[in-house]
């Protein structure tokens, strides 16, 4: 499948709230994240966009792998004056695993049946470029089963594709290779 870009701010899983339900022994500790954090707008909108720009059909069994290519703000000291920083990673908050939790539990269901699915899953986050939008890069992809060998298993730590706009600048192999990707 092709990458699906979602446009808009992308928003990091939270840490959960807890509060307490019940008294004295019996009192639990439930998590929560509350209703007003715009996480929430985040999820739906990524399901929403997913569904409607033609993800896919939901993947209903079998080992799947999941590229996530977040397009983030470019941080204040990063300025024109460093030069346009075309292919830069971005190395600071949010997290990348905490980005991803929240792309993850919106796709549940859309994209795939359960999370246990997932078998590769590959995660980056770039600064945008002067101008480029901000957002997220989704591959979802079944995991063909060699019938001869029974397996698939092909380690490989960056999707190829994973910021296709980004490797279209600059000519290509260049900007992969700045990437690390080329290795």
């Amino acid at each position: 499948m092709n990458p699906l870009f979602i446009p808009g701010e992308p928003i990091a899983q939270p840490r959960h709230k807890f509060r307490i339900m019940g008294k004295g022994k019996a009192a639990i500790p439930v998590p929560y994240i509350p209703k007003s954090h715009p996480v929430h707008v985040w999820k739906q909108a990524i399901a929403l966009l997913y569904r409607a720009n033609g993800g896919g059909p939901k993947i209903d069994e079998g080992p799947i792998e999941v590229s996530l290519g977040f397009v983030l703000h470019r941080p204040d000291c990063y300025t024109t004056k460093r030069g346009p920083n075309l292919c830069a990673w971005h190395d600071r908050r949010p997290d990348a695993d905490n980005l991803a939790k929240a792309a993850l539990d919106a796709l549940k269901g859309v994209a795939w049946h359960d999370d246990s699915q997932i078998a590769r899953l590959s995660v980056g986050k770039v600064m945008a470029a002067a101008g480029a939008p901000l957002g997220l890069w989704i591959t979802v992809a079944r995991i063909e089963v060699s019938p001869a060998t029974g397996s698939a298993f092909t380690p490989r730590f960056v999707t190829p594709g994973l910021f296709p706009e980004l490797e279209q600048k600059k000519g290509g192999a260049m900007c992969a290779a700045e990437l690390g990707e080329g290795e």
